[in-house]
């Protein structure tokens, strides 16, 4: 009976048993670039910055660095929107910030990005970067005067430009692990037009949406809006981390600590 017992103990022991492993904890994080810039008056809306959100095991204790990219500037001329900037984690990826609109008289097609610019008239969305945003719409398939095609958003593509009227921006995708209160992250701008409605959304329809495409305006709008500047997220459940870096706050009676960064800076791990 001795030996059965020792022999229980010692198998105990080649198992594990006696000591928990616990597993490294999760990390979720989101990585959102900057919206690009919408075309001139009657341009295509600027597309949503790229994001990137998913979990990892990977990011040990150490620092690391955290960009965020700028939106794109509006046009006020024939050229296209400015491009928004790409945000990145080390380790982690980058976002690829999001195509300026078209603009009318100039540069029809709209830019690649994150997600696509607008085009303006009969100009052409621009691409989106797989698994991070949408094509933009296109503009009215008429050589005249008409609507612009909207941003396209994280979530989906841009709408394209009516006969007057501007195509509205693509919508945003929303994040948060779990039990987390969730954030809306990337629309699309909306279109120009000369004689409708420019279309929605443009900048600043929706709150709490970084790094959002610029929209444009109506004809007595001379400059496409800027793009939303991109947001970082990093967070993970409460007492399994100890880390420092952007604004820390925690939410879900204080389950998880979220590091939000809406500027470069760095992600310090402690522990």
């Amino acid at each position: 009976m001795p030996t059965i017992i020792s022999r229980g103990a010692a198998s105990a022991r080649g198992f594990g048993l006696l000591g928990v492993v616990r597993p490294p904890p999760l990390i979720y994080y989101l990585i959102g670039a900057g919206g690009g810039g919408g075309g001139n008056a009657t341009g295509g809306g600027g597309g949503s910055g790229g994001a990137i959100q998913s979990s990892t095991l990977t990011l040990g204790i150490g620092s690391y660095a955290v960009t965020v990219g700028l939106g794109g500037i509006g046009s006020n001329s024939v050229a296209v929107g400015g491009s928004g900037g790409s945000s990145s984690v080390a380790t982690l990826g980058t976002a690829t910030g999001g195509g300026g609109g078209g603009s009318y008289g100039g540069t029809l097609d709209g830019a690649s990005g994150g997600a696509g610019g607008g085009g303006a008239n009969n100009g052409a969305g621009g691409a989106g970067t797989a698994g991070q945003g949408s094509v933009g719409g296109a503009g009215y398939p008429s050589t005249g005067v008409n609507g612009a095609g909207g941003g396209g958003g994280t979530l989906n593509a841009g709408n394209p430009g009516g006969v007057n009227d501007g195509g509205v921006g693509g919508l945003y995708t929303t994040w948060g692990p779990p039990g987390y209160a969730f954030r809306n992250f990337g629309a699309g701008g909306g279109g120009g037009s000369f004689f409708g409605t420019p279309g929605y959304p443009q900048l600043g329809a929706y709150t709490g949406t970084g790094g959002q495409g610029g929209g444009t305006g109506a004809y007595v709008q001379t400059a496409g809006f800027d793009g939303w500047s991109g947001a970082v997220y990093l967070t993970y459940l409460t007492g399994a981390i100890t880390a420092t870096g952007g604004t820390i706050s925690s939410e879900a009676s204080g389950l998880y600590t979220l590091h939000s960064f809406f500027s470069n800076g760095t992600f310090t791990r402690t522990s």
